[in-house]
């Protein structure tokens, strides 16, 4: 191993161009993050910014699974809701069905209702057109209403949310301030007719909305609860019903996605999830009925205008050639340019997918991973490299994932999620400083940061950059940013970071 005079000579040399990512080389370190770290732009949003991250998925992110038995499937959606830890949390996107001690969905109040409910389905019937499939914008499974009565009387419930002081919330619930919160929905000229929108707390009074007539062009449009104020009961937004139902407008139906519930007197972390179970990368590029550019911007905009999307998405693609990669590409051009139009300017955080023993083995998900660091590392057409952040479940776990993580081979529960998202929240807050668990190229944690400051770290950012690794820029004219050029700017930014440790 070369000399510390070495190594000090080479950072005060003149800079030199980082090598080009060579996707082909096998000596590469593990492709465990890029972008993420105390003091990296996309870090900061999720801990301490105003940050409306949207995940898009599969069933793995699902937001409407979590089995209230521990052994039950859950999702990454909800473990991030447990187990990350931003400094303020300020909003969510509910499921569409109940997730108790969480979120109560009560649907159709009245017993007299003969009322049909049905989730949306890729049932490819075009003739079925209230079903729109993988290119929908909600988490499975959509909730569509259909009144089937010719005397419907105002004063039924129809849906109706309750945040619930569960076991979810870290600390107090975030939904003890005043919130505001929106019924976001698919509206159509077959819409029911007349409804109001009621709020309340615990303990305290109900408001509710004049009429509202929700039926009109084809559209994903809202519908505005009241705003409520502080308080510690829990808080309740319903739709419910008014009069003016047209028993020859039949069917009436209600296509509700979701209601954006948050805060109105700070901003932090919110989540939603456009998830979709059985989804692979190309669902998401079809321009289904309902999910042309315009359809996807009425429901980023009806849902707080989203400035992170979460990716995560390989467990059903079975092969990843670089047309795949192409694709998520693609994709997040896609959902740049319709964020643009809506004046947002968003960032991407890239998760690659775990490994296991059944329908996602460990060597494609590190394919995944290592598309996915190329993309960080290079941008895409419209994203600039500063905009794009990734984190591999894969090489983090550095071998499949274990069984007991996994409720059927595949899909997490309850443990396995949170175990996950721990994994990912440490990469988010990792110290930049801590760049190996081991000195040893043989161990599975060579170049996996481990939490700790040792001088086995220093010496693996010395071979890293004594090999003019990419992985060594850390730092140009902005410090703590890299700019593709090694020199002394960069040796003795890390020395600084493994002198202040990970505190």
């Amino acid at each position: 191993m070369p000399g510390v005079m070495t190594f000090l000579a080479i950072a005060l040399g003149a800079g030199q161009p980082v090598d080009q990512l060579d996707f082909a080389d096998a000596g590469r370190r593990p492709w465990v993050s890029e972008g993420l770290g105390l003091g990296r732009p996309i870090s900061e949003l999720i801990r301490a910014g105003d940050c409306r991250m949207m995940m898009i998925g599969d069933s793995i992110s699902n937001r409407n699974s979590d089995s209230q038995d521990e052994s039950g499937q859950s999702s990454m959606f909800w473990a991030i809701v447990r187990r990350w830890q931003p400094e303020r949390w300020v909003g969510i996107a509910t499921p569409s069905n109940s997730q108790g001690p969480n979120i109560q969905l009560a649907r159709i109040q009245n017993s007299r209702a003969t009322v049909r409910t049905r989730t949306l389905v890729n049932d490819g019937d075009e003739s079925n057109i209230f079903s729109y499939g993988y290119q929908r914008f909600s988490s499975a499974p959509t909730l569509d209403v259909l009144f089937d009565v010719e005397d419907f009387p105002s004063g039924w419930v129809i849906i109706r949310n309750r945040l619930m002081d569960g076991d979810a919330w870290a600390d107090e619930p975030w939904f003890s301030g005043p919130l505001a919160a929106d019924f976001v929905y698919l509206r159509t000229p077959e819409t029911v007719g007349v409804l109001h929108a009621r709020s309340s707390r615990e303990g305290g009074e109900s408001v509710t909305t004049p009429a509202i007539e929700p039926a009109g062009p084809l559209g994903i449009a809202s519908i505005p609860a009241p705003d409520l104020g502080d308080g510690g009961g829990l808080p309740e937004f319903s739709l419910i019903s008014g009069q003016g139902y047209d028993e020859l407008a039949r069917p009436d139906h209600l296509i509700w996605l979701t209601t954006w519930v948050r805060r109105t007197d700070a901003t932090g972390f919110s989540l939603n999830c456009a998830a979709v179970g059985g989804a692979g990368v190309a669902d998401f590029l079809s321009d289904g009925r309902f999910a042309t550019d315009e359809r996807l911007g009425e429901y980023l905009a009806a849902t707080g205008h989203p400035n992170l999307f979460h990716i995560h998405l390989g467990t059903n693609d079975t092969r990843f050639p670089t047309e795949w990669r192409d694709q998520i590409v693609e994709l997040i051009d896609r959902l740049d340019r319709v964020s643009a139009q809506n004046g947002i300017e968003p960032s991407f955080l890239l998760v690659g997918q775990y490994g296991t023993t059944r329908r996602i083995s460990q060597v494609r998900a590190k394919m995944i991973s290592r598309y996915f660091d190329q993309i960080a590392r290079s941008g895409t057409p419209r994203v600039s490299e500063d905009r794009i952040a990734m984190c591999s479940l894969a090489e983090i776990l550095g071998e499949p994932v274990s069984a007991d993580w996994l409720v059927d081979g595949i899909h997490p529960n309850r443990a396995g999620a949170h175990n996950l998202a721990d994994l990912f929240w440490a990469q988010i807050v990792r110290c930049r400083a801590d760049v190996t668990g081991s000195d040893d190229p043989d161990e599975p944690s060579y170049g996996v940061p481990d939490g700790q400051i040792d001088g086995s770290d220093f010496f693996y950012y010395l071979e890293l950059y004594a090999e003019r690794r990419d992985d060594a820029d850390l730092s140009g004219d902005q410090p703590g940013v890299p700019d593709g050029i090694l020199d002394g700017r960069d040796f003795f930014f890390y020395l600084d970071l493994f002198a202040t440790g990970c505190e």
